[in-house]
């Protein structure tokens, strides 16, 4: 049986047989593929001229557990020092290293007149501000015992600034060294010092009760030409852990810990010398 094509077909077919359609394909094709390998030529060579950045992977680094734990053993760490060298107790440290100095006029005979010093010292620097403290958090005007806002810490200093100064009041009417009565001048300067500078800006209260400790030594050895330098470089060691301490627990900023610590140091040498 015959097929017929429609007469459209026929006259393409004879326009452009076969062979001819099969080589413009080909062609075609061929033009396609060099088009590509000129694109990608061109990406690699612009890849090339590409600066890049290579980053080698750390193989030290410890594993987020690790790194975690010691994270928070440094925080401890920091934590146990801030307690244990709190400005709060810093006045009767400075009491046991001045009747430590054994030094004339420095010295009392009666150890009752000492114990009954420290007695009187701890209660009314650190007790008192302490049991006013915790009273301050259940009535719940202070969030925590860090106090972290320089708001939460108004009403605390201002009661260790008048607890600071009774008992410097009392010790004029005692008879006792010269020296101890200027320790708790300085100490109570200190206190009143930090509270106004509190209204304005946060300073680490740490920084400049470690700093007024050190101040008061370097006057002694200077004033009495006695040698401290040991005292002197455990109490700067110590200032450091302090400053430490303070800047990884983030309660302060370096400006409030530098500030701090030199605020201490001044007040004092201009007190005792």
């Amino acid at each position: 049986m015959a097929i017929h094509f429609p007469e459209q077909y026929q006259i393409k077919r004879l326009l452009f047989p076969t062979k001819q359609l099969i080589m413009l394909k080909e062609d075609s094709h061929s033009h396609f593929q060099e088009a590509e390998h000129s694109r990608l030529h061109l990406r690699l060579a612009l890849l090339t001229q590409r600066k890049t950045r290579v980053v080698v992977p750390c193989t030290t680094a410890l594993p987020p557990a690790q790194n975690n734990l010691g994270l928070k053993k440094e925080n401890l760490f920091s934590k146990i020092i801030s307690y244990l060298f709190h400005p709060l107790l810093l006045p009767t440290f400075g009491l046991l290293l001045t009747f430590n100095l054994n030094e004339i006029g420095l010295w009392i005979a009666s150890p009752e007149m000492r114990l009954f010093l420290y007695a009187v010292t701890f209660t009314v620097t650190f007790l008192l501000p302490l049991l006013n403290a915790f009273f301050l958090l259940k009535m719940k005007y202070i969030s925590s015992l860090e106090m972290k806002t320089k708001e939460e810490r108004k009403i605390p200093y201002l009661i260790s600034a008048f607890l600071y100064f009774s008992e410097y009041y009392f010790l004029l009417k005692w008879d006792v060294p010269l020296l101890i009565k200027a320790l708790m001048l300085g100490a109570t300067l200190l206190v009143v010092s930090v509270l106004l500078i509190n209204l304005f800006w946060k300073i680490s209260a740490h920084m400049v009760g470690i700093g007024g400790l050190c101040g008061m030594m370097i006057a002694i050895s200077y004033r009495l030409q006695i040698n401290l330098h040991f005292v002197l470089i455990a109490l700067f060691l110590i200032a450091g852990l302090i400053a430490f301490s303070r800047l990884k627990l983030s309660s302060h900023n370096p400006a409030q810990v530098y500030v701090g610590f030199l605020l201490g140091v001044s007040v004092q040498l201009i007190l005792f010398l």
